[in-house]
């Protein structure tokens, strides 16, 4: 992708602000990568494929296996679906981002089963940048051939 910008920017067009137009296209697929993340959840899996995790008391496992069978008894941190519903991001510069829940309960899961439920998988990662690639492409090209 550098490569199209560096090719686009030798040709005297508008310049184009990468960070800008990176920030808002992540806000725009950001609604993809959230349902991927609760789906994933409802699965009770990590990024990786793994269980988030085995509940310690059995009866609150047949409980949650009852409201969620798809999580087949493992920790799928969907009771309430708060948590899911209040993902979020901030950006710290172009690709860099952090992922968090703005629920109340998203610290005390995040020390009992880590920060890295929160992430995307790399399957998620490649279609992630592989949108916003794309739309970058489309933008340099109407860009070049509406504005010149």
């Amino acid at each position: 992708m550098a490569d199209i910008l560096a090719l686009y920017n030798k040709m005297n067009k508008p310049e184009i602000d990468l960070d800008l137009l990176f920030d808002n296209l992540f806000e725009e697929v950001f609604p993809k990568i959230k349902q991927a993340i609760r789906e994933r959840w409802k699965r009770g899996e990590q990024p990786d494929g793994n269980i988030i995790g085995l509940y310690a008391v059995y009866s609150y496992k047949t409980f949650k296996e009852q409201i969620n069978p798809l999580g087949k008894g493992f920790v799928d941190l969907t009771l309430t679906g708060a948590l899911g519903e209040k993902i979020t991001f901030a950006m710290f510069g172009t690709a860099e981002y952090e992922i968090f829940s703005r629920d109340y309960k998203f610290g005390k899961i995040v020390e009992k089963y880590g920060d890295y439920n929160f992430n995307i998988s790399e399957k998620e990662r490649q279609k992630l940048a592989y949108d916003i690639t794309k739309q970058i492409t489309e933008k340099v090209i109407k860009n070049y051939y509406y504005n010149g």
